[in-house]
């Protein structure tokens, strides 16, 4: 009953581009999460405490094929499993030639890593705590970068990087966002901070000047220009699993 309702909130989701002919599945992984009654603690564990928590509470993971409509995945769980932890357990799942699309809370670098030994590739945002290396192994300076590509007026541009520890080979799509969006992200991100009784480190103030993504796929089979478009379909398939509510009075989407 789950699998139809979703599949009919997302009927007109469908991509089907000749750029992604070359891609088996065009994976889009979410989830969402919302409180039960407490008498389900014991099958659905939640994540407790106060406020918004609750004892009791479920979380969906479900991943759609952007190209056909097909659910690839749909399974219904304790809300305390995270994403990054599903992620990890289904990394084996990815088929060669799939591109997977998911967002930062499922962002790991031993997945990504495992989706290339898989000959598939992926498309995601990067996590402001990942180190950016150029070709030479030297750290990416990007407050050298804003200043270079603020002076020249470029308002994306595309790198070859290694990230992390482990140098990740990758495609490094940097666009640079206007001064009122770069604003409203800092005055969310400073509300985020406050209630973790936290400061915002400058790094991660200097990183929401740009939008960034990586990915494995070659220029020629997903243009810099494409990136952007494409992503912007799995905040699509998020808003729709979200204001479709077809669950209970219960439900609160969270991410």
């Amino acid at each position: 009953m789950l699998k139809r309702l979703i599949s009919e909130q997302f009927s007109d989701l469908l991509y089907c581009k000749e750029s992604l002919s070359i891609f088996h599945h065009v994976r889009i992984k979410d989830s969402t999460k919302f409180n039960v009654p407490a008498n389900l603690a014991s099958h659905y564990r939640g994540s407790g405490g106060s406020g918004d928590t609750s004892d009791a509470g479920i979380s969906i993971q479900y991943e759609f094929d952007l190209k056909t409509g097909q659910f690839l995945d749909l399974h219904v769980m304790k809300a305390v499993r995270n994403d990054q932890q599903d992620a990890k357990e289904t990394a084996e799942n990815v088929c060669e030639n799939d591109l997977v699309i998911r967002d930062l809370g499922y962002f790991s670098i031993s997945v990504l890593q495992t989706i290339a030994k898989q000959k598939a590739f992926f498309l995601s945002r990067l996590k402001s705590d990942v180190l950016v290396y150029d070709e030479n192994g030297n750290e990416v300076d990007f407050e050298k970068l804003y200043k270079e590509i603020s002076k020249c007026k470029i308002k994306k541009c595309e790198r070859r990087v290694l990230i992390s520890k482990d140098q990740v080979p990758v495609r490094l799509y940097i666009g640079r966002v206007p001064d009122d969006v770069y604003q409203a992200r800092i005055r969310r991100k400073e509300q985020e901070e406050k209630k973790k009784g936290s400061q915002m480190k400058k790094r991660t103030k200097l990183l929401l000047r740009f939008n960034l993504f990586v990915t494995n796929v070659d220029a020629k089979q997903l243009p810099a220009s494409n990136i952007l478009p494409l992503y912007r379909f799995r905040w699509q398939v998020e808003l729709c699993f979200c204001t479709g509510s077809p669950f209970s009075p219960y439900t609160s989407c969270k991410k």
